[in-house]
């Protein structure tokens, strides 16, 4: 009975062994996937909180019907042109009304807003001022209001002479 007893626990002793490493090594594995996720969230984040844009100037173009705004990057990392085309939009109306959206685009339409990039790279750096264009007929309208929105939700509003 003794030698029966030794055996059974040394089988037990092995068996708990080999179940340990096997939790060890699931939990190990799954804490690489949950670094991986909370890295991933974390950077998103960093991302959107550096991202900052801010509207400095703005006039109406009467000869083109559109407003003009010049809009600068303020924060920390550099946006692409690519990033803002269909995913950014400005929003332009009389102030203290409905605006109306306007999508920013590569492709002319009289309902998207354009981008002019001063320095020609197609990208917007910390400190860079693009142009942006809104087709925007603003008859008998006084003072608008306007709002760019970027994709990871910074934005930035300014009310402008009509």
């Amino acid at each position: 009975m003794g030698e029966s007893t030794a055996i059974v626990h040394a089988i037990l002793t092995i068996v708990g062994v080999i179940l340990a490493s096997i939790f060890a090594a699931y939990v190990i594995g799954r804490m690489g996937y949950v670094n991986s996720v909370l890295s991933n969230v974390i950077n998103s984040k960093l991302e959107e909180l550096q991202t900052n844009i801010k509207i400095v100037a703005g006039f109406y173009n009467q000869t083109q019907n559109e407003y003009v705004i010049y809009v600068k990057n303020v924060g920390g990392i550099e946006i692409s042109e690519t990033d803002l085309y269909n995913r950014s939009e400005v929003y332009i109306g009389p102030y203290n009304g409905y605006p109306r959206m306007f999508l920013i685009s590569n492709i002319a339409s009289p309902t998207t807003a354009s981008i002019v990039d001063l320095d020609g790279d197609s990208v917007w750096s910390p400190g860079e001022t693009i142009v942006i264009k809104v087709p925007y007929n603003t008859t008998g309208l006084g003072a608008v209001e306007v709002k760019v929105v970027l994709p990871s939700g910074a934005y930035t509003e300014e009310v402008l002479p009509g």
